[in-house]
C-alpha cells in the first residue's frame, strides 16, 4: 500500500514537470516566432495566401491537405491578425509534443525519469524547430503521428475488452484521419510504420510463442483498410484537397529508378495527372542513385563495422547467448552503428545547415548525440534478444519503438531521393527524442555511482539540446524576405496599379525564398525560373503578357535597350526589372 502510495506521488510530480515542460516550451517557441513581424521559411506567405483566400472568398487558394489551413483560419477570426493566428497556431501545437512523447517512454519503461527527459529532447530540438520555421504542415503533422503511434500501442496492448479496443481504435484512427489531412509525410510514415511492426509482430510471435499475433494483425489490418478507403474517397471526390498525395507516385518512381507513366501503358495501371507542366518549373524530383560522394564513402567505411557487430551476435547465438551482456551490447552498437549515424543529422544531412561562425561548436554537440541514441537502440534490441519469457508482452510492445527507428533510418539511407529524405531527416527528433529516454533507464539502480551518472548524463543533454535548439533559432529562423524587400514589392505594386495597361503582368524570379511574399504582396501571378539569365522576350512571346523580372539587389543584371529599372535601391532586398512591355488594347 505504501509502495502504491508513492508510485501515485511520483506520477503526480512528474505529470506536473510535464505539464510546466509544455508551457515552457510554449513560450520559448512563441518568442521565437515573435522575434520577428512575418512568417518564416519559404512557405511562410504561401499560409497566409491560403488563409486569406478562404476568408475572402471561402475557398483554399490552391490545392492541399484542408487541415492547418482552416486551422489557422479559425484562429485569424479570433484574433483578427493572419500572420499572428499562424504563429499561435503553430506554437499550440508544436508545444504538446512533449504529451505523448513522455507516455510512449513511460508505457515502455514505466520510468518517469527517462519519460520526462525524452519529452524535453523532444521538444527543445533544431529539427523540430526547422520544421516550424520551413514545414509547418509537417511539424504539426508530426504531432499528430506521436499521438497515433501511443494510442497504437495501447490498442496493440489492450486484449479482451472489445469495449475499449474500439474505443482505443477509433481515437486512433481519428488521428490517422487527421494526419491524412494534414501533410503526407507523417501520413506516410505512420503507413510504413504499420506495415513494419506487423511483420516485426509477426516474426516476434512466431520465434518466441509459435503463434500468430491476431490482435496485432486485426488492429493492423483495420487500420489499412480504413485509411485507405477514406483516402480514396476524399481524394476521389475532394481531390484538389489532396492533390500532394501524387507525391506518392514520385517516391516509387525516384526508389526504383521507373516512370509509372511508362508502366501503366503496359500493364494499364489506374493514372492520375501529375501538376506543374508550367514551362516556369523544372523537374521537382530527380532519380538519385549511389555516386562517388561523402555518403557512399561513409556507407563503404560502416558497412564492415555492422559486419564485426554481426559476427559478434552468430558467434554469441552459436554459444546459445550465453556470452557477457556487454559483448552482446557492443555486438549490437556495431550492427546498428551505421543507420544511426543516418539518423543523427550532421551538417551534410541537414540542408538547413549550421551556417555561422560557431559552426564547429554545433557539430561537436551533434556528434555527442549520436551516442545515447546508439546506446539507447542497442539497449533496446538487446532486450527484445535475450527473450525473457516473464518479459514477452513488453517486449514484444517494445517493437513499436524498435519499428520507429527502422522507419526513421529507412527514410534517410543514401538511396532515397535526396527530396524525400531532406524532409523525413527533419522528423528524426522523434526517434533521437525516444531513444535516448530510453537509454536513460539503463541507469535506474540504486548504486550511487549509477545515479550520479544518470543525472549527470540528463543535465548535459539537456543543456546540450537547449544550445543548439537556442543556436539553430538564432542563426535559421527567420523570414527570407526584409522590409526593404517588402518596400521594393510595394514599389512594384503601385507601378502596376497606377498603371491599367500592366494589369495581368507577369513576374519572373531566380529564386522561390520570395516567390509567395511576391505573389501575396503584388497579386500578380509569379513563376520561378531556374536560370542564371533570364530571356523576358521569350517568355514575354510565350504568356502574351508584360514581363517584370526580380533578381536580388547583389545580382547586378544587365539592362537591355527598351527595359525600364522599377526599383534599384542599394538598401533594398530586390532588383526590379520592367523586361518586356506587351501592350495590350
Amino acid at each position: 500500500m505504501e509502495s502504491e502510495l508513492s508510485l501515485e506521488k511520483s506520477n503526480k510530480k512528474y505529470l506536473i514537470l510535464l505539464v510546466c515542460l509544455v508551457i515552457t516550451s510554449f513560450i520559448y517557441q512563441l518568442i521565437v516566432f515573435l522575434m520577428y513581424p512575418y512568417l518564416y521559411g519559404v512557405d511562410g506567405a504561401y499560409y497566409e495566401l491560403q488563409v486569406l483566400s478562404i476568408l475572402q472568398t471561402g475557398q483554399m487558394w490552391t490545392g492541399d491537405n484542408p487541415f492547418v489551413f482552416y486551422y489557422f483560419t479559425l484562429l485569424s477570426l479570433l484574433t483578427r491578425n493572419v500572420t499572428l493566428a499562424i504563429k499561435i497556431g503553430i506554437v499550440l501545437f508544436c508545444a504538446l509534443v512533449p504529451i505523448p512523447t513522455y507516455f510512449i517512454i513511460k508505457k515502455l519503461t514505466r520510468d518517469d525519469r527517462a519519460a520526462i527527459f525524452s519529452a524535453f529532447i523532444s521538444v527543445f530540438n533544431p529539427l523540430l524547430f526547422r520544421m516550424m520555421g520551413e514545414f509547418v504542415k509537417n511539424a504539426i503533422g508530426s504531432f499528430f503521428l506521436l499521438c497515433f503511434i501511443y494510442f497504437f500501442l495501447l490498442c496493440c496492448e489492450n486484449k479482451g475488452d472489445l469495449k475499449k479496443t474500439i474505443v482505443l481504435y477509433l481515437i486512433t484512427y481519428g488521428f490517422l484521419l487527421l494526419m491524412i489531412y494534414t501533410h503526407i509525410y507523417p501520413t506516410g510514415y505512420a503507413a510504413c510504420f504499420v506495415i513494419i511492426y506487423l511483420i516485426y509482430s509477426i516474426i516476434h510471435s512466431r520465434i518466441t510463442k509459435r503463434e500468430f499475433p491476431l490482435n496485432d494483425i486485426k488492429i493492423g489490418t483495420f487500420l489499412c483498410v480504413t485509411g485507405l478507403t477514406t483516402l480514396f474517397f476524399m481524394f476521389f471526390f475532394f481531390n484538389d484537397f489532396f492533390i500532394h498525395f501524387l507525391k506518392i507516385e514520385g517516391f516509387i518512381e525516384d526508389l526504383f529508378g521507373i516512370s509509372l507513366q511508362d508502366l501503366s501503358q503496359n500493364l494499364q495501371i489506374l493514372q492520375f495527372p501529375r501538376p506543374g507542366n508550367d514551362p516556369g518549373f523544372g523537374p521537382i524530383f530527380n532519380p538519385m542513385f549511389f555516386q562517388m560522394n561523402s555518403d557512399l564513402i561513409m556507407l563503404l567505411i560502416l558497412i564492415p563495422i555492422s559486419c564485426i557487430g554481426i559476427a559478434i551476435i552468430i558467434y554469441d547465438l552459436i554459444k546459445k547467448k550465453k556470452n557477457h551482456p556487454l559483448l552482446q551490447f557492443i555486438g549490437f552498437c556495431l550492427i546498428f552503428f551505421l543507420p544511426v549515424y543516418y539518423l543523427v543529422p550532421n551538417n551534410t544531412q541537414m540542408l538547413a545547415g549550421f551556417s555561422s561562425p560557431l559552426t564547429s561548436f554545433a557539430d561537436v554537440l551533434n556528434f555527442l548525440t549520436y551516442f545515447p541514441v546508439l546506446g539507447g537502440v542497442s539497449l533496446l534490441v538487446l532486450e527484445i534478444y535475450k527473450n525473457d519469457p516473464d518479459k514477452f508482452e513488453i517486449n514484444r510492445m517494445k517493437g513499436i519503438l524498435l519499428v520507429i527507428f527502422i522507419t526513421s533510418s529507412f527514410l534517410v539511407l543514401p538511396f532515397i531521393d535526396e527530396e524525400w529524405a531532406s524532409r523525413f531527416v527533419y522528423m528524426n527528433f522523434i526517434p533521437i527524442a525516444l531513444l535516448m529516454g530510453y537509454g536513460i533507464k539503463a541507469l535506474k539502480d540504486k548504486d550511487k555511482r549509477k545515479k550520479i551518472l544518470a543525472i549527470s548524463i540528463v543535465l548535459f543533454f539537456s543543456i546540450s539540446f537547449f544550445a543548439q535548439t537556442a543556436y539553430f533559432c538564432s542563426y535559421q529562423m527567420s523570414p527570407t524576405i526584409s522590409e526593404a524587400g517588402l518596400q521594393d514589392l510595394e514599389v512594384l505594386k503601385t507601378k502596376v496599379e497606377t498603371n491599367s495597361s500592366l494589369e495581368g503582368s507577369i513576374v519572373l524570379l531566380q529564386d522561390l525564398d520570395y516567390y509567395y511574399y511576391t505573389i501575396l504582396k503584388t497579386g500578380l501571378t509569379s513563376y520561378v525560373i531556374y536560370s542564371q539569365s533570364i530571356d523576358a522576350s521569350y517568355y514575354a512571346d510565350y504568356y502574351n503578357e508584360t514581363i517584370f523580372v526580380i533578381y536580388k539587389i547583389t545580382s547586378h543584371p544587365e539592362v537591355e535597350l527598351g527595359q525600364e529599372i522599377i526599383r534599384n535601391d542599394p538598401n533594398g532586398q530586390f532588383f526590379i526589372l520592367l523586361a518586356n512591355y506587351t501592350f495590350h488594347d
